[in-house]
């Protein structure tokens, strides 16, 4: 995701055509495919004495079925439950994991993947890496061992699980945007559906390992082909996938009030969602769908600019000290953009119609028009130049904390490939103010949107009538998708 001050993992990307076909140079990170199509990122960094290695893999809850909703979750679950051939019970997994030092050995699972991964001392790299091998290749699948991870994820939905405001976007797929998923799945499961996640997922050709710390590149690589390389590529899992979201997702606009604990009384905060550009999720990605990326990027900085006309104008409008905020969050199939605005409300007339007529309808509306008919004009000819350059000082900051950037980089790489992470730089470079005006022709005006306002619970009984009868909703009638439909 995307927002304010944006960081781009990746803005200093070299690109190294002389290099073998399968690799290449980012920066100082080097990339290689293996025969087995294994992507390999490798970066040296002797700032401490450690290595953290991290294994993706392509199947979050995107990957999911209805019938598989929340399974993603407990396959990571499982991997640390049931152990693996060589390791044949959780505690002789975890018994290694200390053996090798690790401080930090943890998983977790996304819309766009599933990660596993820990640090080591750097001296015992090697046995780091071939346990990852072992553990993720092959895992065993106990009966008992299920049940025992069953269980707190189901816990863990419970009643109180509540649906995003997005979810309207998403409705023909709902699952495929929830990791968490439904409890009824996630209790028919058997062994057999983890058997067939594996296969299906749990391959080298739809995975990613990211090696990083005080290590010697070659060297490394080495040791990664050495414990990964005869690991037997499979199928494409995304070839005959489901067809993508339908775009925008919604008929028409939706628009909810709430009352929130965190608004104070007699201000209030409007938030507007538009679906975004996508990396092409279900079809071939292309430069031209990663461009629209970048400059939905790019737009939403600027949007942020505290010292820009949109959050100078937007902001008096709101006459709060708070400005107004905006992100993008992209995504294979299913980016948001999200713009929000602290107001102050004026009691000479209800909250709704401050916000819908006065400014989605109103003063928004306007600037967006600006904005497509002339994004220079509007945010002065050095705005967007600017902006790219406080990313490129921020780009240091980032690679310091080595495990935010090794994350972010295979959130990168789970959405749009290594292709996506080469080409990065150069799109940033490229983009423009007409590439900005056409996203906001392309998605911020023609399309209906979701729209939230959200009101103290002081002043949310005088403003809920009124905003009912005007085409609101209260958002507490929402329902998550498993309440509404039951596989």
């Amino acid at each position: 995701m995307k927002n304010g001050l944006l960081i781009f993992p990746l803005l200093f990307v070299i690109s190294a055509s002389s290099l073998p076909a399968q690799e290449s140079v980012l920066n100082d990170i080097s990339y290689t495919r293996l025969e087995n199509g294994l992507d390999v990122f490798i970066l040296e960094n002797h700032s401490t004495p450690l290595v953290r290695i991290a294994l993706a893999f392509r199947a979050g809850s995107i990957a999911q079925e209805e019938k598989t909703a929340g399974v993603m979750h407990l396959y990571e679950h499982m991997m640390f439950e049931g152990g693996s051939s060589l390791f044949p019970a959780s505690a002789s997994l975890l018994t290694e994991a200390v053996r090798l030092g690790t401080p930090d050995m943890n998983a977790f699972t996304s819309q766009e993947m599933m990660v596993f991964h820990f640090s080591l001392p750097a001296e015992r790299i090697d046995q780091g890496l071939a346990y990852w091998s072992e553990v993720v290749r092959n895992p065993v699948f106990g009966a008992l061992e299920l049940e025992n991870a069953k269980r707190p994820l189901i816990n863990e939905i419970g009643e109180g699980s509540s649906p995003s405001y997005s979810d309207g976007f998403f409705s023909a797929f709902p699952w495929r945007k929830d990791v968490r998923g439904h409890s009824s799945a996630i209790k028919k499961a058997d062994i057999e559906t983890l058997k067939d996640i594996k296969a299906r997922f749990f391959l080298p050709n739809d995975a990613a390992i990211f090696v990083f710390g005080a290590l010697d590149k070659k060297n490394a690589l080495d040791l990664i082909k050495a414990s990964f390389g005869d690991w037997e590529a499979g199928g494409n899992p995304w070839k005959d996938f489901p067809p993508s979201f339908p775009f925008p997702g919604i008929a028409s606009s939706q628009f909810y009030i709430a009352e929130s604990q965190q608004i104070e009384q007699g201000k209030a905060e409007f938030t507007m969602r538009f679906r975004g550009p996508d990396l092409a999720f279900g079809s071939v990605a292309t430069s031209a769908h990663r461009r629209k990326v970048v400059a939905a990027w790019l737009l939403v900085s600027l949007l942020s600019d505290s010292k820009g006309p949109y959050t100078e104008r937007l902001g008096r409008w709101s006459e709060n000290q708070s400005k107004p905020n905006s992100w993008f969050s992209e995504s294979r199939d299913g980016s948001i953009f999200t713009l929000s605005f602290p107001l102050k409300l004026d009691k000479s007339k209800p909250a709704w119609q401050e916000c819908r007529e006065g400014l989605l309808d109103g003063m928004w509306r306007d600037e967006m028009e600006k904005i497509k008919s002339g994004a220079a004009l509007y945010f002065g000819a050095g705005a967007l130049d600017r902006i790219k350059n406080m990313q490129k000082i921020n780009q240091a900051f980032v690679r310091e904390e080595m495990a935010g950037f090794q994350n972010s980089l295979a959130s990168d790489w789970a959405k749009g490939g290594a292709e996506w992470i080469q080409e990065q730089k150069a799109l940033f470079e490229e983009v423009g103010y007409e590439d900005i005006e056409k996203i906001v022709g392309e998605y911020l005006l023609p399309h209906p949107g979701i729209f939230t306002l959200l009101v103290s619970q002081t002043d949310y009984p005088r403003e809920l009538y009124p905003a009912l009868e005007n085409g609101f909703s209260k958002a507490e009638d929402l329902q998550s998708w498993w309440k509404r439909r039951r596989p």
